[in-house]
């Protein structure tokens, strides 16, 4: 019998999506699929072979945690039959290992590559307590502590288009500190002895040819991301069996973090970007599970048990949800490094030797005091706070996410600017890669009376999984803060956002015709998608950008205006009483010009009124400018890759769509998440 759940638990380590990290997820090729059955196959061996890894390294690491002498209050040995509540605990001093390789679709650690190859390769120290309470009455089981954790993680981060070529990408370029080393060495015949005093067309062509070797080594679009981090961390959890059947748990987490990262980008050919950024964040949470209980009957396999206790139940989670706060203070330098890699002058060559030596320094040292020496950054401050809920019933899932930020720019040349940023976010979609996962660690509890962990989903949006699907609302309001405390030019932008793992082209026509149709004006001509017959990692949005005339305009609607509104289209109000709701935030922006009352007002009027009546709430279409955006990867013809599918499509109004803010960020060529620090905040898509 144990022999058959030894087989049985082996051939489901092979597939388990267990990092905390990886989008990791089953997927089986279906003809309309963009990806060809060699990159599916390809995709779900780099997947199975992440697990395997992840599996390994979990199994490593349980052995390198040291447990203090347990104690034990009162100090007496309870008695099971005193009915005393005891406390028993110990303390615990461990080191892990952070070792991983995995394909992740989806915005990842500051950058913004939808597919990418993520080499992960650190360490973990931690220490603390872990308390426990016994004899609690109705079979509640509690317990709390606190731990320090320090840890340092080296990543490289590969944009690919292919998931063959990925798996064929050497192994050992996932240690990354000896990758950071060999990219480092490839430059050493520019530091050699005597180089400076070489003829200029020899010195030259050793430039060359060491610039030539590094750029293999290091492509266009890749990143080296060097993390430090110290964590502590006070939590409480407990849990309760009810009727047998349904296991209850709810786990309350204090953790304060301090974060300090180098990103280096190699944002073109001939330009390298360097982002030195620190930052501390306050971010309690509370998290609430519930799931079905099944009685394990036979004995388990020892193996896995071995030192514990061996469970009754395994633990299938039908409901999670998660709510959390982020406050903190986030600070991003960034550095610019251009190398020429044909340089026709003396100036040019030494100008260049001199940026490529500094990134050289950086790769092998790991440290950006000497690469930065005698060079001014610019530099962004960020001041936020943020709320947001997570929830999951099996394969439904949402995420909501509200925040509110103050951005400061500084440049070298003494400019000086500050914005404030407002974010509403809701997302819900259908995600079967994580109940996935669960339903294999369920299977591992079953199997092993061994406990697994169920862990916070793996990815940020279901429309990055395995045939998810998403739709998201977002809401921004921006403005620049002048000398007096007033804002310039405020504006807000609305996106609806459809995305997901696969698109055909008659899905995509059906969108652009309902945008087009509900928000047009008429004088753009009909958007026809041609591009290809199928799109991978779609996302299709329609953006609102809303001047300030508009947001005057929904300041002064009263509720007898919204009534108004709401009846002259038609729009039944007997049981969910909108126009009261939106009354309400907009007499709140109204009173204390709160940005997230009014974009509350917006999100409301958008979910519920239909294009027409929408866009006069917003006070017409002389005040918006609407676009729409095409983003994906479809398949190229002959090598099977992937090719980048990128379309904007104006449907009303004119003159540029983006705000002020996105212009800053496009002229200093930076990442959503290096310029909004998305490192340390939350986000949505």
């Amino acid at each position: 019998m144990k022999r058959g759940f030894l087989s049985i638990f082996i051939a489901l380590l092979a597939i388990s999506p267990k990092s905390s990290h990886a989008q990791d997820r089953i997927s089986v090729w279906s003809p309309r699929s963009p990806l060809s059955p060699k990159e599916m196959f390809a995709f779900t061996k780099s997947s199975a072979f992440t697990s395997a890894l992840s599996t390994a390294v979990d199994f490593l690491n349980s052995y390198a945690e040291f447990r203090g002498d347990s104690f034990s209050f009162p100090k007496n040995k309870i008695s099971g039959d005193s009915g005393l509540i005891g406390i028993t605990g110990y303390p615990f001093v461990g080191g892990s290992l952070i070792f991983s390789r995995e394909i992740v679709t989806g915005n990842f650690l500051g950058t913004d590559n939808l597919i990418q190859l993520a080499d992960q390769f650190g360490i973990r120290v931690s220490a603390g307590a872990r308390i426990s309470t016994e004899n609690i009455p109705l079979t509640i089981r509690g317990g709390f502590g606190g731990s320090v954790s320090i840890a340092r993680v080296y990543s490289h981060l590969k944009p690919i288009t292919s998931m063959h070529k990925a798996n064929r990408y050497a192994f050992r370029n996932a240690i990354v500190p000896l990758l950071m080393r060999l990219d480092g060495k490839a430059i050493d015949p520019i530091m050699a002895d005597g180089y400076e005093n070489l003829p200029f067309e020899l010195k030259k062509q050793i430039y060359i040819d060491s610039f030539r070797d590094f750029s293999d080594r290091l492509q266009t679009g890749e990143s080296i991301v060097i993390t430090e981090s110290l964590v502590g961390e006070v939590n409480a959890n407990a849990n309760a069996g009810l009727y047998r059947m349904i296991d209850l748990s709810t786990t309350v987490r204090a953790p304060e973090l301090m974060i300090r990262r180098l990103h280096l980008q190699r944002k073109s050919e001939t330009m390298f970007q360097l982002f030195e950024d620190d930052g501390a964040a306050f971010q309690p949470n509370v998290s609430l599970q519930i799931g079905y209980r099944l009685p394990i009957p036979h004995g388990g396999i020892r193996l896995f048990y071995q030192g514990q206790k061996p469970l009754d139940f395994a633990t299938m989670p039908i409901i999670r949800a998660k709510w959390g706060r982020n406050r903190g203070d986030a600070h991003t330098r960034l550095y610019r490094f251009e190398v020429n890699p044909d340089p026709q002058t003396e100036l040019e060559l030494r100008t260049s030797t001199l940026n490529l030596r500094k990134i050289r320094n950086l790769l092998l040292e790991c440290d950006a005091d000497e690469a930065t020496e005698n060079q001014s950054p610019i530099v962004i401050d960020h001041e936020f706070r943020e709320k947001s809920l997570q929830d999951r019933i099996l394969v439904f899932s949402q995420r909501k996410l509200e925040s509110a930020a103050k951005l400061i720019l500084s440049t070298p040349e003494g400019t000086r600017r500050t914005f404030i940023r407002d974010f509403f976010g809701k997302s819900n979609g259908f995600d079967y890669t994580n109940p996935t996962s669960h339903a294999l660690s369920f299977a591992k509890e079953f199997i092993t009376r061994s406990r697994a962990d169920f862990r916070d989903d793996t990815t940020l949006n279901p429309g990055y999984n395995s045939n998810g699907v998403a739709r998201n609302r977002i809401l921004i309001h921006e403005g620049e803060v002048k000398a007096d405390g007033s804002v310039l030019n405020p504006s807000v932008r609305l996106t609806r956002i459809f995305n997901g793992w696969n698109a055909t082209d008659d899905k995509i026509q059906i969108l652009l015709d309902r945008y087009q149709r509900n928000y047009g004006d008429g004088n753009h001509p009909r958007i026809i998608y041609r591009e290809s017959k199928n799109l991978f990692l779609y996302t299709i949005q329609a953006g609102f950008v809303l001047n300030e005339a508009s947001i005057e305009h929904l300041k002064s609607l009263d509720e007898p205006r919204l009534r108004e509104l709401f009846a002259r289209h038609g729009i039944s109000l007997r049981f969910r009483r909108v126009d009261d709701r939106i009354a309400r935030e907009l007499a709140d922006f109204r009173k204390t010009h709160s940005a997230q009352s009014l974009m509350r007002a917006i999100a409301i009027a958008d979910r519920h009124l239909d294009g027409e009546s929408f866009l006069e709430f917003l006070g017409g279409i002389r005040n918006l400018k609407v676009n729409i955006r095409i983003d994906g990867f479809k398949k190229t013809e002959g090598n099977g890759e992937l090719g980048l599918v990128q379309l904007e499509f104006p449907i009303a109004g004119s003159g540029n769509n983006t705000t002020p803010l996105q212009e800053l960020q496009q002229s200093l060529g930076m990442t959503d998440g290096e310029f909004h620090a998305l490192w340390i905040k939350g986000r949505i898509l």
